[in-house]
């Protein structure tokens, strides 16, 4: 099974131990989630940016329910 860059990214942050965030990681996690969504979603061909503007390119079901929910 092939894990999304956002995926994998909260697999990093995760405590080993107990399955919870570290506790350091806080906003930056959020943000770099948000950036890891963006990048898969522009590698992707879904979207693009374009004279500073986010554009939608292709907003047909992925399969990712989470890339889907952000194009909807």
């Amino acid at each position: 099974m092939k894990l999304t860059l956002s995926e994998q990214l909260l697999l990093l942050a995760l405590k080993d131990e107990k399955g919870t965030v570290v506790s350091k990681a806080g906003i930056a996690l959020d943000f770099g989630l948000a950036g890891a969504l963006l990048l898969e979603m522009t590698v992707s061909g879904r979207i693009n940016i374009r004279d500073g503007k986010l554009i939608v390119q292709n907003a047909t079901p992925s399969g990712d329910p989470l890339i889907d929910e952000v194009l909807a």
